[in-house]
């Protein structure tokens, strides 16, 4: 999913939008591992269209799998999806709780590419789909400042608001830890060198200008 919004410049919404009823779909229904390219493919394709002005096309997105999937497939596929949810496509992303959090709290630039980042690796642990949007919000951006910051406090956070106890988000944020860490393989003392690098690959660079309209 990563690779087709950055080839086609997607918004950042569009793939935790993605990604969310990728994984929502799979909570309700069973999907054989070969067809699990296809619901990927049919979710980024739904979140296009929820949220760009102009989508790609469907010939384009099948193009990026090789033409895999025949045109039919992906609508058949894409009709089953959206009965299984019920058309309810409007559900608050990990991007909508990393904003408010934010505003509330204030970051650098780093700060924020790093709380995405570490949040975006999430979906890669199928275990993590088990916790909420806003307390895996709240767990990336403690360990985004607490990256930059030994000194940064929970009590810095809006636990209240996000209606979570400081319990839950220390622990979240070490299952999140263990995550990045084994992802990108590199030691616990490394990891403010290693920002970095993290922020000058993929979209990290400018996604600031992307998160400036919303503040």
């Amino acid at each position: 999913m990563i690779s087709t919004q950055l080839q086609f410049s997607l918004k950042d919404e569009t793939t935790y939008m993605a990604l969310d009823i990728f994984d929502r779909y799979l909570a309700i229904q069973t999907v054989h591992y070969s067809k699990l390219s296809l619901l990927g493919l049919v979710s980024l394709l739904v979140a296009a269209k929820y949220e760009e002005i102009y989508p790609p096309h469907l010939r384009d997105l099948t193009a990026c799998c090789d033409e895999e999937f025949k045109r039919s497939e992906v609508l058949a596929m894409e009709l089953e999806v959206l009965k299984g949810l019920k058309f309810d496509l409007s559900v608050p992303s990990v991007l909508c709780f990393l904003r408010r959090v934010e505003k509330v709290v204030g970051a650098s630039e780093m700060e924020i590419n790093l709380a995405m980042f570490v949040c975006e690796v999430q979906a890669l642990s199928g275990k993590m789909s088990s916790h909420s949007h806003s307390l895996l919000a709240t767990s990336g951006f403690y360990l985004a400042k607490k990256a930059m910051d030994n000194g940064f406090k929970l009590e810095g956070l809006p636990l209240k608001e996000m209606k979570h106890t400081k319990e839950e988000v220390e622990n979240c944020a070490k299952e999140m830890l263990a995550n990045v860490l084994v992802k990108e393989k590199i030691a616990l003392s490394n990891i403010s060198l290693s920002l970095i690098h993290i922020c000058r690959c993929r979209r990290y660079a400018v996604c600031r200008s992307r998160w400036s309209p919303y503040h």
